[in-house]
């Protein structure tokens, strides 16, 4: 069986990134001027606001778990813990806590059963103590949720879908020949350092193959998405985030081991078995861009459908491990098209006309 293939990026180093720990503090009533989640205006007082009341909320109530950092961001995690805290209290999930909504309004009235009131604007934090010295809040962690999960396949897959679309119809237009390079052939050409014949040549083959089948996986995905894409099993720590890198992990030719299992070890001793054809979510995946978790789900699919290894046509990660651009622009043009990455370069601009914005968000 093939090793899994991590897609690790590494344009953005977070070894020495500052450290946001969760807090207690929290004023009743919960008051915020604009709406905090998915869509709203996210204000950065408001987002505090919300992130330190959501931590204050026990986890048999709806509240996060993890504990979310109180940087004022609203990522991943944030829009994870307000759904999570909705589905548990009110009667609808939007991901978004409105001024004077029902969401805020259950929070307040969860806050109010369970912690004495602090005048609204006051500093005192409500963390137990110990001693005379206050308790130290737990280290933050990270673990993949249902809810990011849920997010992943009604907000990301969707988009990832229609960019394969989009490079398919971008294919197909390539093959027609003409007196000059068209458009089409122009962005085959970018990424892929393939000039168009007719017949097509064996790499223009191979890579309208490999986005056929990704596009087939996708159907697939669109109907049951826990078919194709599953969570990673261990929660990590700060330092295991900030060295790992790891968005997502998939087996070469992952497609065809229906029924068989891999076993996947931590550094620490432990280990966890994992479904070999499906792709792994890991927890750097939500706080990657969202350009990068869109091709994030293409780079995988492209090993996940791809030859197995050892195969002279299997999908493959540049030499160092690394999709960045500088480990990318050292290939030789004939690997291009069998380096996962530039699926989903080629992919994500002929859907929306732009290169994609890969960036890891601080966490």
């Amino acid at each position: 069986m093939g090793r899994l293939r991590c897609y690790c990026f590494d344009q953005s180093c977070r070894a020495t990134a500052p450290r946001v720990e969760p807090d207690n503090q929290v004023a009743l009533p919960v008051v915020v001027g604009r709406s905090v989640g998915q869509g709203g205006a996210n204000v950065r007082n408001d987002v505090l606001t919300i992130q330190q009341a959501l931590n204050a909320v026990g986890t048999s109530q709806g509240g996060p778990t993890p504990r979310l950092a109180t940087d004022g961001l609203v990522g991943p995690l944030t829009r994870a813990a307000i759904g999570r805290f909705q589905k548990q209290n009110i009667s609808f999930v939007d991901f978004r806590i409105d001024p004077n909504g029902p969401t805020i309004q259950a929070l307040n009235r969860i806050l109010r059963a369970s912690l004495p009131i602090l005048a609204s604007g006051s500093s005192r934090s409500l963390a137990p103590r110990s001693g005379v010295g206050q308790v130290a809040p737990p280290a933050p962690t990270f673990t993949v949720t249902d809810e990011m999960m849920e997010q992943m396949f009604d907000d990301t897959l969707p988009i990832s879908r229609a960019c394969v679309k989009s490079a398919l119809r971008t294919l197909t237009a390539a093959k027609v020949m003409g007196t000059i390079e068209s458009p089409a052939q122009t962005l085959v050409r970018k990424h892929f350092a393939v000039l168009l014949s007719d017949p097509p040549p064996p790499d223009f083959v191979l890579i309208e193959r490999t986005f056929r089948a990704i596009d087939r996986e996708l159907s697939v995905a669109a109907l049951s998405p826990a078919t194709t894409f599953i969570k990673f099993p261990f929660t990590l720590s700060f330092n295991e985030m900030a060295e790992s890198r790891t968005l997502a992990l998939a087996i070469s030719n992952g497609v065809t081991m229906r029924g068989e299992t891999v076993q996947l070890d931590r550094t620490n001793g432990t280990s966890a078995t994992l479904r070999a054809d499906a792709v792994v979510i890991a927890p750097v995946y939500f706080f990657a861009s969202s350009d990068l978790q869109i091709g994030t789900l293409i780079h995988e699919l492209a090993h996940f459908v791809g030859r197995p290894d050892g195969h002279p046509d299997c999908i493959d990660d540049p030499p160092d491990r690394s999709s960045s651009d500088a480990s990318l622009a050292r290939l030789p043009p004939d690997r291009r098209p069998r380096i996962a990455e530039f699926y989903a370069l080629f992919a994500f601009e002929a859907h929306f006309g732009r290169s994609m914005f890969r960036v890891l968000l601080q966490f």
